[in-house]
């Protein structure tokens, strides 16, 4: 949803609720099931949910970008510090991930065991597609083989560039 004319009290409101103890501001009033930090903004006897890190950016680049995500450069969905915020595609944010999904047992984004073959799956989703990249007795050499494609066909994967 696009953010609404702020007014004087809603900025006011919105900096008494962040923390800015250390690098990330932290967020400290409602946040979303996911995590992340939201406002509530009073307008025509209703209350419009706005994220926390999504005002941040407004205010601090003077533009909500339509169409765009805000990624978490810190991976710290309840930061609004406009330092740590990026405008980013859906894909780029979804390829700036830090971890791999809850339940994964290898730990490792992209990498699952798979039991019918008593093998580590590799595979990297990119354009809405899950594209295979083999099986391998360790989890570091399909690890490997995950992060060599992420590093080929990603732009936005700040973690894999940090290591390769």
């Amino acid at each position: 949803m696009a953010i609404p004319t702020l007014r004087t009290v809603d900025i006011e409101r919105f900096w008494a609720k962040v923390d800015k103890a250390g690098g990330c501001w932290t967020w400290t009033a409602s946040k979303t099931s996911t995590g992340y930090g939201v406002v509530g903004l009073w307008r025509d006897g209703r209350t419009i949910m706005v994220k926390a890190h999504r005002m941040s950016y407004f205010l601090a680049n003077g533009a909500d970008p339509a169409g765009m995500d805000i990624d978490h450069t810190c991976h710290n969905t309840l930061c609004v510090n406009p330092e740590h915020l990026r405008e980013a595609t859906h894909k780029q944010n979804m390829e700036h991930r830090a971890a791999a999904n809850t339940g994964n047992v290898s730990g490792v984004r992209g990498v699952h065991w798979a039991a019918r073959y008593q093998k580590w799956e590799a595979q990297v989703k990119h354009h809405g597609k899950s594209l295979y990249l083999g099986r391998y007795d360790t989890v570091p050499e399909a690890e490997s083989v995950v992060v060599a494609k992420r590093l080929e066909l990603f732009s936005h994967n700040d973690a894999d560039r940090a290591v390769a």
